[in-house]
């Protein structure tokens, strides 16, 4: 092949966005530290109050993943090593800095399960929480066009939605209270009416789509702000003397949890690796960089398979060199090898702290 460099001097632009759908199989504590309020150690909080989880904290559990995956892939730890790097981004005291290849987004409050009178416990979520969703799916690539739909025709029916009303998306009857009128009344103390309306109701399909188990209340903002923040849950822990079995100086404090069950949605982006040079040249050990180390690089480490691999050198040998679709080529096939190695680990990762005390375990699924 050629010695040219269209593949490696083209400048990189994301050309895929996947939406995926967390789930917290366990309790979350993502936590930023000390605070000095009624809580000494919170939870991550959006601007606007609202459960979430950092992009950073995101894709510092991923790398430790996705660095497990890929050796069970290669078998060769130093390769999955370069393979993450090329994905998520060198590590701070790497030889050669360059950007990741994948670019995450924080993780945004989807539905919360709070305890209900009647029926055990029920999802809440609100317009604000959904019009969260219908920006990132405005992102997306692959986003299903009747989910985007349904969540349109869905958000004109709750944006009329008046405080102490709900709009229900499954089978609310086992939720409510035929004592007091039917009313559903969630943690002892919001009483709540369904919201009446002539439109038809929100399509059931909801449900699969965001894998939930019960049904969906959609309440005011100001209702679910509320909510939301009773039904975090919040420890006390001790920590004792050994010997005595008393309590430690400072050895008492209090945690905050995101229940489990709870529904997260995150955006993952996806762009051509950058052709690092010492990436390139511990690989193939060649010190020429061009469109063929380039490629031989990225086949080395599993993101190119060899048919693959030939696929973009014959777009880059055509007469008019299509440059474009090589690099579609490449983008895909390292989004595919992230999915891939999401599937190597059954969708779950741990994120957070807490792991050893049964903590921060959490599914993704593209949506």
């Amino acid at each position: 092949m050629h010695s040219s460099r269209f593949l490696v001097e083209t400048p990189s632009v994301y050309q895929f966005v996947d939406l995926f759908l967390i789930e917290a199989v366990t309790h979350l504590h993502v936590g930023v530290g000390r605070a000095s309020g009624a809580v000494d150690l919170p939870i991550q909080r959006d601007e606007y109050g609202f459960p979430c989880i950092y992009s950073s904290s995101l894709k510092g559990a991923f790398k430790t993943a996705m660095l497990w995956a890929f050796y069970k892939k290669l078998n060769n730890l130093g390769n999955a090593r370069k393979l993450v790097e090329v994905l998520l981004g060198p590590e701070p005291e790497s030889e050669e800095s360059f950007e990741s290849s994948v670019a995450i987004l924080d993780a945004r409050l989807l539905a919360m399960p709070v305890r209900s009178l009647r029926g055990i416990y029920t999802y809440v979520t609100s317009p604000h929480l959904l019009k969260r969703l219908q920006d990132y799916m405005i992102l997306s690539t692959s986003a299903d066009e009747k989910l985007k739909k349904n969540i349109e025709e869905l958000l004109k029916k709750a944006d009329q939605l008046n405080q102490g009303k709900y709009i229900c998306i499954g089978d609310c009857n086992q939720l409510r209270v035929d004592e007091v009128g039917g009313k559903i009344i969630l943690l002892e103390e919001f009483w709540l009416d369904r919201e009446s309306s002539s439109q038809p109701e929100p399509p059931k399909e909801l449900l699969n789509k965001f894998k939930l188990e019960k049904p969906l209340l959609i309440l005011h903002d100001d209702d679910v702000r509320e909510v939301v923040n009773r039904a975090l849950i919040r420890l006390t822990r001790v920590r004792l003397k050994p010997e005595t079995k008393t309590v430690h100086e400072g050895g008492l404090w209090t945690e905050e949890y995101v229940p489990m069950k709870t529904r997260f949605f995150t955006v993952m982006l996806f762009k051509k690796p950058p052709a690092s040079k010492q990436l390139i040249r511990n690989i193939t050990t060649q010190e020429n960089i061009d469109d063929d180390t380039y490629i031989e690089t990225l086949t080395r480490l599993g993101v190119l398979t060899q048919d693959t691999a030939k696929e973009v050198k014959e777009k880059l040998q055509q007469n008019n060199v299509d440059v474009s679709k090589a690099s579609e080529i490449v983008v895909m096939n390292l989004k595919n090898t992230l999915q891939e190695g999401l599937r190597v680990l059954n969708n779950y990762i741990i994120v957070g702290g807490h792991e050893t005390i049964g903590r921060g375990i959490i599914k993704l699924e593209v949506v």
